[in-house]
């Protein structure tokens, strides 16, 4: 199974030096794709009222547009994911599946 980031959360997370760089710059089964500006403003309008950062917003453009599950641990996201009525998963629920 594979997994889709937006670029923007894998700039995120691969800062030097950051919890999970180096697994996540080590992975063979992440997908790295990039996400227009003029997608995430598409998204940004379906979204009012949520706290959410552009990584956050790439993230749901990707799952909307590849009809996939939604893994975050940010609330605000996993609230918002609700508007497009995605299948999601935050944190405990991402543990069990690495799990499985």
């Amino acid at each position: 199974m594979g997994i889709y980031i937006p670029k923007e959360v894998f700039q995120e997370v691969c800062t030097a030096g950051k919890q999970g760089e180096k697994e996540l710059k080590k992975a063979e089964n992440v997908e790295i794709l990039e996400v227009s500006s003029k997608n995430v403003g598409n998204i940004k309008k379906k979204v009012k009222g949520f706290k959410l950062d552009e990584g956050e917003l790439q993230a749901l453009y990707l799952c909307n547009k590849l009809k996939k599950i939604f893994l975050t641990d940010d609330w605000d996201a996993r609230e918002a994911s609700k508007t497009f009525g995605f299948e999601v998963h935050g944190s405990v629920g991402i543990i069990a599946r690495a799990y499985r």
